[in-house]
């Protein structure tokens, strides 16, 4: 048997017979480790190594709190519940995943992610990320809060369908209809735009592809008899060269030219608008941007909220739109 698996057998051992805060002499480690090792002759001084590395060898990471007690001449854990096999974490491990535990604390009302709620406490108590809450919470830190929206019931059962190429039914009611209809659908892709799902599927009476706000579905269940039409092409796709959930599966993408104005361009700089974005020209009073997208009605709400510090360039096309949109508003005053 290799010398550094023997030392991993007598580390676990030294752990397991020191767990739940028990008080273990050197004989009895070495005895315990003796029959493990059949027998194997272990010295006093081999066990003194083996507690040295347990407690300082960065390379094994354990940082064991393994503490000599000389009144009752034996060795034992000074933090409760600690154990080489729970995975050891430093400090600033832990102060990274706080920051991450209250990331997802606004997704914790989804169903989705209930069923990992066991999981993830089991997870944080093992790494004693209550004690580093307890100590010095994150009160500090503030996310943007997210809503709760219904659709978020159905986000389970579409994504089970799409991994299984089921056919759902999906009763939906659309923002501008007063009736729910039933669609057959054959799901294909799901997507988050602005804390919304979206589902992306062909709809048989259609025949053709269809977006569905999952907050808008009524019922949606598997159509267990119906044959399932796969995808022709990826439909992440669709979706690349669109700023929103209108996907773009017929015309290709245009270039829009954007001027920023030079008190905003350098937050749209600093976060692009698109991955396509790109610097055309750059003075002391604009910036003229370039992004090859679809003019889905989310870029249309996006350019004018930005106001009086963007100018549509071109195209042509598009640029006409932005003005009828600024028009119709202006009549609002």
């Amino acid at each position: 048997m290799l010398a550094n698996k023997q030392a991993l057998i007598r580390y676990r051992i030294i752990n397991r017979m020191l767990e739940n805060g028990q008080y273990v002499t050197k004989n009895e480690i070495i005895e315990a480790c003796r029959e493990a090792l059949d027998g194997k002759q272990i010295s006093s001084r081999t066990i003194d190594a083996d507690i040295e590395a347990m407690r300082y060898d960065t390379a094994l990471g354990y940082d064991a709190p393994i503490h000599y007690n000389r009144s009752k001449r034996a060795y034992h854990y000074t933090e409760t519940g600690y154990s080489i096999e729970k995975f050891p974490v430093s400090k600033d491990e832990l102060q990274s995943m706080a920051f991450a535990a209250k990331l997802l604390e606004q997704y914790q009302k989804m169903e989705i992610l209930e069923e990992f709620s066991d999981a993830v406490q089991k997870i944080l108590s093992v790494l004693h990320m209550r004690r580093l809450f307890t100590e010095k919470p994150l009160d500090f830190i503030q996310f943007e809060h997210r809503p709760v929206f219904n659709g978020d019931v159905h986000l389970k059962a579409c994504i089970d369908a799409i991994s299984n190429e089921e056919v759902v039914f999906v009763t939906y009611r659309a923002y501008n209809k007063g009736k729910a209809y039933t669609h057959t659908v054959h799901p294909y892709y799901l997507k988050e735009y602005m804390g919304r799902w979206y589902l992306f599927g062909y709809n048989a009476y259609w025949k053709e592809e269809r977006t569905y706000a999952l907050d808008r579905i009524e019922e949606l269940h598997v159509k267990h008899s119906a044959t399932y039409f796969p995808c022709r092409y990826d439909p992440a796709t669709c979706f690349k060269d669109v700023i929103g959930i209108h996907h773009g599966t017929g015309d290709k993408p245009q270039e829009m030219l954007l001027r920023l104005s030079a008190d905003i361009a350098p937050y749209c700089l600093n976060q692009p608008v698109h991955d396509s974005q790109r610097v055309k020209e750059a003075t002391d009073d604009y910036t003229l941007i370039s992004i090859y997208v679809h003019p889905t009605p989310e870029l249309v709400g996006l350019i004018l909220s930005w106001g009086s510090h963007i100018e549509v360039i071109a195209p042509d096309t598009f640029r006409l739109e932005i003005k009828r949109r600024i028009k119709e508003l202006l009549e609002n005053y």
